[in-house]
């Protein structure tokens, strides 16, 4: 549904994040990081899909990539800073 859904509206930033946790959900990180990777294309200051993204990363062993997305994140404040320090402290945690 998200897929035909994304390519017909392809700068929506919910369907690009439904997309994204759809495939991470089932189990293509690839496919998330590339959603998520879309959605920030879309809005680079979007804490939630930066957050998104470097979770997505970090699945798929790009530590350096997941963390400098979340350590912006964590930069542009807002709500979404626990969720983002959980990221962060899971990226340290795969690092070791």
């Amino acid at each position: 549904m998200y897929a035909a859904a994304a390519e017909r509206w392809p700068n929506d930033l919910a369907l690009l994040l439904g997309l994204g946790n759809g495939a991470y959900a089932s189990g293509d990180a690839a496919a998330a990081a590339d959603a998520f990777a879309r959605a920030v294309a879309l809005q680079p200051d979007n804490v939630a899909a930066l957050n998104d993204l470097a979770f997505a990363l970090n699945a798929l062993g790009r530590r350096e990539e997941a963390r400098a997305a979340a350590q912006k994140a964590l930069a542009l404040g807002g709500p979404w800073q626990d969720a983002v320090r959980d990221t962060l402290r899971a990226i340290d945690r795969a690092a070791q």
